[in-house]
């Protein structure tokens, strides 16, 4: 689910909504000759600042360097001093800069032609209000222009080149700058212009199969913009994979109090129109990269290879840079090789293999995200002798023993002694070495200064710790958004403390508490942390911290109600009861006797020629010979795995046709099972994961499964709908027979002014 506000949550839950929005964003860029787009200085000369390549990959400068030019520079720190031309130091991003003043700027697309749907070009503060483009068809002029951002939905067809020269800048004897330059324009559609709109995404709760997101745009078109018989019409501009972005607001408290969610990216696959309306339908990451290409860079590790390591190994192959992989998968070591398939079947499997899921995100980024409640250790910086942090996230009835921490010890029978030695303790909390010494005159306490992003926190706090400042650190197993969190004090509190969120120490989320009660708790979400540390800030005077029971929230806070959320009761099918889950897991074995793994004749053209050869089965001690050539030719293994190698030749004079011969050794398998038994009959659920190498391996698989297929009632759920809530996310459904803990694998959404949702869900076995 997205993170939204509470006043969002509370008001979306209720029995009467308020007005929903809708905005969403057809980007129509002609992305073949966006990629061919090169400066052309013999043309038009720059200036030596300027930047050829940023301008065109949508990089906007960030310092931009003081130039002689009219009401250009300022001694307000926003500009730069540049460096000599030629003096070998770094040039920041200035985009394109015109050698002269009211110079032109000269863009080409390398003797290529192609056809362009509008212009979009960001000149910067000082732009041209006048100016003219011409390419090799078309001349046009355009005056009037406010802002640096300019865009025309004009069409540029056949073009070849671009020559922008500016008659007069807002700054007046000026260069002409362009920091940004795109071909084609981005449509904006409001509640307004959008009919409809519906969407329907799958992600499989056990990674079984690859994710899917399916969007259906439709808009009225009363003024023929995106008629196929209109010449100028956008939608002969349009190509397969331009984005498609769609956001939702929503008025929280009916008084136009509008809060967006994030953007949902996805990509343009159809598009069609009628006098009316035009539709357009876009689909997930997966269904743009992923299907066509082959992994092969599998390796057989004894060693052990990261699951992380290869998943990251599978992106950068697929040519994927934005992803989010989770830290867990760092400490899962592979010993056997991935086999050759999809690259989205690749990452399928890695989430498997580590108990994720495998989802795109809203900003269309590949996610590898655990998918179970992590295992989580608390430690402390220092204890007093009867404490025990390990049991602090039990929640279970503490013992406490008297002491002279001030204002602690009651004479109620709720306290102990202390026994003369520390086996002896029973069942404690945490409870802090150090004791807080009360001084109202001491000043700021520096050591505390705490930095949250480029914000100093510092905390005047009138006393002192007698040691080391208390604090505990929950470590998580892997990746966890916890709804929530309390925190049971025993007889004294802490008077000020604070919680810090981190992910792979990167500082997340800081909730500063003062004066807690003894039963402390938040509703706060805390989102997507491996790390939390509690810092006890300030206690009371010639006290220690008492806690005697952290509790991490749920995870998730998401009621669906049958008066508020669901428009129907819902549809519940039982599924079969499970005989026994059995999880495979594969042993390798390297075979003594040397065979030919590859052989095949082929035409290498130049000397440094590469070559990517794949094998049918695993092999390694990799050796080539070559056949029907000269001695002079050489062929060198330059990077090999269990499925491939990447040949290397030289001493080539010209094209030459030669046979290759590769040998190793193979690879023989046997296969093993992890077997548990749950019903006297029933379904026998059968499970294999290439990578699975060891029992222990198989076992954790294994019970992560049964925990889906134990949950053995499937729903299906008519509801209000919500554009907050995603597929795998989890909820408490109210039935007529209680409340069950389900999570929904298939989420669809429909908008026409108000929101509507169906969702496909299965019990979650706990």
């Amino acid at each position: 689910m997205q993170n939204v506000s509470r006043d969002y949550k509370e008001s979306m839950r209720g029995r009467i909504r308020n007005r929903g929005y809708i905005r969403a964003t057809i980007g129509i860029f002609n992305q073949e000759a966006q990629s061919t787009l090169a400066v052309n200085s013999t043309e038009e000369p720059l200036l030596y600042l300027s930047n050829k390549e940023t301008v065109f990959a949508g990089v906007a400068p960030e310092r931009i360097y003081a130039t002689a030019e009219q009401n250009f520079f300022k001694l307000d720190g926003t500009r730069y001093f540049a460096p000599p031309e030629d003096s070998g130091y770094e040039i920041y991003n200035n985009g394109l800069v015109s050698e002269e003043i009211l110079g032109d700027i000269y863009i080409d697309f390398g003797g290529e032609c192609y056809d362009i749907k509008g212009l979009t070009i960001d000149f910067g503060e000082f732009y041209p209000v006048e100016f003219v483009i011409e390419t090799n068809a078309v001349t046009r002029q355009y005056g009037g222009v406010d802002r640096g951002l300019w865009t025309t939905e004009d069409a540029w067809n056949n073009a070849s080149f671009f020559r922008i020269h500016p008659l007069a800048m807002a700054n007046g004897k000026g260069r002409l700058r362009i920091y940004r330059f795109s071909c084609g324009l981005t449509n904006t559609f409001y509640n307004d212009k959008v009919q409809n709109f519906s969407s329907k995404e799958y992600v499989s709760t056990i990674s079984e199969t690859v994710p899917s997101q399916d969007m259906t745009l439709t808009v009225f078109n009363y003024d023929m913009y995106y008629s196929p018989d209109n010449p100028e019409s956008a939608l002969a501009y349009m190509e397969l994979g331009q984005e498609v972005r769609v956001s939702f607001g929503y008025d929280v408290n009916g008084q136009g109090k509008i809060e967006w969610l994030p953007e949902k990216k996805s990509y343009l696959k159809t598009w069609k129109a009628n006098e009316t309306t035009a539709t357009f339908t876009a689909v997930d990451i997966f269904d743009m990269v992923g299907n066509d290409t082959e992994y092969v860079r599998g390796k057989y590790n004894p060693a052990g290879t990261p699951l992380y390591d290869i998943a990251v190994d599978v992106l950068e192959d697929l040519g994927v840079a934005d992803y989010f992989i989770d830290t867990s998968l760092k400490n899962l070591p592979i010993v056997n090789p991935m086999p050759v398939v999809k690259h989205a079947a690749a990452l399928q499997i890695i989430a498997n293999a580590g108990r994720c899921v495998l989802k795109e995100g809203h900003s269309g980024q590949i996610q590898i995200v655990a998918s179970y409640i992590p295992d989580m250790q608390a430690s402390a910086n220092n204890e007093a002798e009867w404490s025990h942090i390990e049991n602090v996230l039990k929640n279970d009835i503490k013992s406490g023993y008297a002491n002279a921490s001030q204002d602690f010890s009651v004479a109620d029978g709720t306290l102990l002694f202390a026994p003369d030695n520390q086996e002896g303790y029973r069942n404690t909390g945490y409870i802090s070495e150090s004791i807080w010494i009360e001084n109202k005159d001491a000043e700021v306490v520096q050591r505390l200064g705490f930095r949250l992003g480029s914000k100093p926190v510092k905390f005047p706090l009138g006393g002192y710790w007698l040691g080391k400042m208390p604090e505990i650190t929950i470590a998580l197993e892997a990746t966890y958004t916890a709804f929530g969190l309390s925190m049971n004090f025993r007889n004294t509190a802490s008077r000020v403390f604070h919680i810090t969120t981190y992910h792979e120490d990167t500082v997340l989320q800081f909730v500063r508490v003062e004066n807690p009660d003894l039963q402390y708790h938040t509703d706060e979400t805390f989102l997507e942390f491996d790390r939390m540390v509690i810092t006890f800030d300030k206690g009371y005077p010639n006290s220690r911290i008492f806690v005697d029971n952290i509790l991490v929230g749920d995870n998730t806070d998401y009621d669906l109600t049958r008066d508020r959320d669901l428009i129907t009761a819902p549809v519940a099918t039982r599924q079969r009861k499970v005989q026994k889950i059995s999880t495979s897991y594969t042993a390798y074995r390297q075979t003594s006797q040397r065979v030919t793994v590859a052989s095949e004749k082929i035409e290498v053209p130049e000397n440094g020629y590469e070559y990517m050869v794949s094998f049918k089965k695993p092999s390694a001690g990799l050796s080539i010979v070559l056949s029907g050539v000269s001695s002079a030719v050489k062929a060198e293994i330059m990077e090999s795995g269990t499925y491939y190698a990447k040949i290397r030749f030289t001493g080539i004079a010209g094209a030459v046709n030669l046979t290759y011969t590769i040998s190793g050794y193979e690879f023989e398998t046997e296969s093993y099972s992890y077997t548990e038994d749950y019903n006297r009959d029933g379904e026998v659920i059968t499970w294999n994961n290439p990578l699975v190498g060891t029992v222990e391996h198989a076992q954790m698989l294994e019970e992560w499964l049964a925990e889906y297929y134990l949950g053995d009632v499937e729903y299906e759920i008519d509801w209000k709908g919500d554009p907050a809530v995603d597929a795998n996310d989890l909820f408490h459904l109210e039935t007529k027979n209680g409340r069950s803990f389900i999570r929904s694998y298939e989420n669809s959404l429909s908008f026409n002014g108000r929101w509507s949702g169906k969702m496909k869900a299965r019990k979650v076995a706990r």
